[in-house]
This record gives C-alpha cells, sequence and structure tokens, in this order.
C-alpha cells in the first residue's frame, strides 16, 4: 500500500514539473513587443475651449516589423492626428506622431493613442492621452497712491487711492465687489470710475464697498477713490497711511477630478459649478509731514 502510494506521489510530481516546463517553453517562442513609446500617458494640460495644443510621440522598434497603423481610441474630435510617420513603417528603428488636442467646450477628455503592428503576431504599444477644456476667471488686482510724496497736514489735503483689476483667466467674473479699508483720519471725497457699472454700495466702518460690474477675461477695470482729511480727526506729522483691497468675486469652474480613467472617452466630466475666488492688492504707503517738503515715501510693499 506504501509503494503505491509513493507512485501516484512521483507521478503527480512528475506531472506537475512537465505543466511548469511546457509553460517555460510556451513563454520562449512567444515573440517579444518590439515597439516601445516613449512614455505611458502625456497630460497636454488646461486648454480654453477651441484653442489648439500639439505633441510628438515617438515609437521606438527594436525587431523587423510590418503591417504598423496608427489609431486614435476616443469618442468624438477632441484629439486628431496631424502628421503620422508610423502607419506603413517596416523594419526597426523609430517612428514620430503628431497629435493636436483641441477641446470642444470646457470638460475632461482622454483618448488612446494605439499603434499596431505585426511582428509574427499581432502587437500593439500605447500611449494614454488626457487634456481638459478649462473655464473660470482668475484676477490680478493691483494698487497704487497719488501723490506718492509726503503728505501735508491740511484741511485742503486730497489723496488717492488707486485699484486696477484684470481677469487673466479663461471665462468672466461676476456677482463681485471691492473692499477697501481706509483710515480713521481720512473721510472719502469722490470718485473716478473707468466704467459706470461701478459705484460705492456703502462707506462705514472705515471700509468702503464698491459693486463691480461683470468682468470678462482678458478685460480690466479701475478706479479711483479720493479722500480728504477728517476735520475732526486730523494725522499727525510722521503718521503712515496703508492702502490695499480685495475683491470677492464669483466664476464659472470644473470640479476637480483625478487622472485615474480607465478607457478613453472625449467626456469624461463636464458638469459646471459656481465657485468664489478672492483677488488681494499690494500695499502702498504714504505718511504726513507738517511742511511742503518734496519726499517720495510712497512703497509697495
Amino acid at each position: 500500500m506504501k509503494c503505491r502510494q509513493f507512485y501516484f506521489t512521483l507521478r503527480r510530481s512528475g506531472l506537475a514539473m512537465l505543466m511548469l516546463l511546457s509553460l517555460a517553453f510556451s513563454a520562449a517562442a512567444m515573440p517579444q513587443q518590439a515597439a516601445k513609446a516613449g512614455f505611458d500617458s502625456y497630460n497636454y494640460g488646461n486648454l480654453k475651449p477651441g484653442s489648439s495644443s500639439q505633441a510628438t510621440f515617438t515609437f521606438t522598434v527594436a525587431a523587423s516589423i510590418s503591417t504598423s497603423v496608427t489609431t486614435l481610441d476616443q469618442f468624438g474630435y477632441a484629439f486628431s492626428i496631424v502628421s503620422d510617420g508610423c502607419t506603413g513603417f517596416s523594419g526597426d528603428g523609430s517612428c514620430n506622431v503628431v497629435v493636436s488636442f483641441t477641446p470642444p467646450f470646457s470638460g475632461y477628455f482622454s483618448a488612446i493613442l494605439q499603434f499596431s503592428y505585426l511582428n509574427e503576431t499581432e502587437q500593439n504599444a500605447q500611449i494614454y492621452l488626457f487634456g481638459k477644456g478649462s473655464i473660470g476667471a482668475s484676477l490680478v488686482c493691483a494698487a497704487s497712491v497719488s501723490p506718492d510724496r509726503s503728505l501735508k497736514v491740511a484741511t485742503e489735503t486730497v489723496v488717492g487711492a488707486t485699484f486696477k483689476v484684470k481677469n487673466q483667466g479663461i471665462s468672466g467674473s461676476f456677482d463681485q465687489y471691492l473692499e477697501m479699508p481706509f483710515d480713521a483720519t481720512l473721510i472719502p471725497a469722490y470718485t473716478s470710475f473707468s466704467d459706470p457699472g461701478m459705484w460705492v454700495s456703502s462707506s462705514e466702518g472705515g471700509k468702503l464697498k464698491i459693486a463691480l460690474p461683470s468682468l470678462g477675461a482678458g478685460a480690466t477695470f479701475s478706479g479711483t477713490v479720493f479722500f480728504r482729511l477728517n476735520p475732526e480727526n486730523m494725522p499727525v506729522a510722521g503718521k503712515e497711511l496703508s492702502f490695499n483691497y480685495y475683491v470677492l468675486y464669483s466664476t464659472n469652474a470644473l470640479p476637480a477630478r483625478d487622472i485615474a480613467w480607465d478607457s478613453s472617452s472625449i467626456l469624461l466630466f463636464r458638469e459646471e459649478s459656481t465657485v468664489t475666488g478672492t483677488c488681494y492688492s499690494n500695499t502702498v504707503k504714504v505718511s504726513f509731514t507738517d511742511g511742503n517738503r518734496d519726499e517720495t515715501v510712497g512703497k509697495v510693499m
């Protein structure tokens, strides 16, 4: 009985070894990948809908191949092949494909660039392509003061605080207003705005609030608030004034999304949402003197 058990144990071990050897020989007989892409994926980044960006992709071939063709697997037309040096490529070496990304609208996009060929069997090398059609405003705020010399402590003294706001984003901003704190030694006197849609909505608690119109991409608006000295709280010589402001605004944007997609699709997420932002200006300073000295003391912090 023990002899029969030993015989069957040897038989099972022999079959297992035979199967392992068979798999090893099969793997050795299979042709290796002849072509490799320069990298696994490429991200075109954020583009304004309708604008384009191109990238060149290189496939390196280490063995003689034939019947090669390049394809883009996608749904829609966000990606397109501009120049194809890989379709019809044979032999070994390298070939290039130029692909353009043009988002038709805001959203997340992807595609698969595939290089297929024959190397005993049909094989392929591929690159995952990603891109985003971006939206959203991005405001830049700058402040200046005039005059930028020392101010005389006198009832006729007027100082102007100027603001300039530019939208460097892709789309417009809206539902926005500017807030400018001011010192207790000052009283708002009058304003000069570049757009008639701008107006002072409130002036209380040492803060001036200015309603702003919508601001399109690339557009700029500016204005100056002129202050007189407060006769009931006159500054003293040597006092330093600071001027700055901030703008609170709303804009439409795409929610953040990680690049972790397992299939190609032109549109992976398109829903827009309204988000808020704040733009802070630089700070400018000027000081008071008891005479008419021509001292340049205005500075940007």
